[in-house]
């Protein structure tokens, strides 16, 4: 995958140096062009390097031979050498606790409270206070920040410890996309304790 121009990157250098803030200026499938947020004084070596930035799919990753422009220390040129997804799913996921009442088709299961273990755009993966089988129908109800996330799903997985898979079948497409974003924070979050503890 090629970063579109203006794409916000972190280049990550080898050993103990710091990540570098950038945004794509030109990319292609043999070279990407960077311009750095804030050049170091030092200038940056020519080194290996790695090229991450987040897309709703995951945190992807270019490897490559990275070397400054002479003429200007702010910019820099990637030459390609490989390519990851640290995620590849239709939807990413974080690892999340996130408060959620569930509801079960069954009206004598009732309403229950839980939290979510993970939460992705596409499902959840919650603590099962219900004793939920296999293919059951449920209405979540996700309470993020501001109003709740309301979605209809049903159980495709069980993950031990009471707890259970949610893919989500009725969405709108709003409550979504407050997900997306979600998950999208969480995972840049992330990547910046990564970058600072390495």
């Amino acid at each position: 995958m090629t970063p579109p121009r203006a794409q916000s990157v972190l280049i990550r250098l080898p050993g103990d140096a710091p990540a570098l803030s950038a945004k794509v200026d030109t990319a292609d499938e043999h070279a990407v062009t960077l311009v750095l947020s804030v050049p170091p004084e030092q200038g940056v070596p020519r080194s290996a390097a790695i090229l991450e930035w987040l897309t709703p799919t995951g945190i992807h990753r270019i490897t490559g031979a990275l070397a400054p422009d002479a003429r200007d220390p702010a910019v820099l040129r990637l030459d390609r050498d490989g390519e990851e997804v640290v995620q590849r799913r239709e939807w990413a996921r974080v690892d999340a606790v996130v408060p959620c009442d569930v509801r079960f088709d069954d009206a004598s299961k009732g309403l229950a409270a839980t939290v979510t273990l993970n939460v992705s755009g596409g499902g959840a993966l919650i603590q099962d206070p219900l004793g939920l089988p296999m293919g059951a129908t449920v209405t979540l109800e996700l309470h993020f920040d501001g109003p709740p996330v309301l979605a209809r799903g049903h159980v495709v997985r069980e993950a031990g410890n009471g707890a259970k898979g949610i893919e989500l079948d009725e969405i709108r497409e709003s409550d979504q996309d407050r997900i997306v974003r979600y998950v999208t924070a969480r995972q840049r979050s992330q990547m910046r304790l990564r970058v600072r503890d390495a």
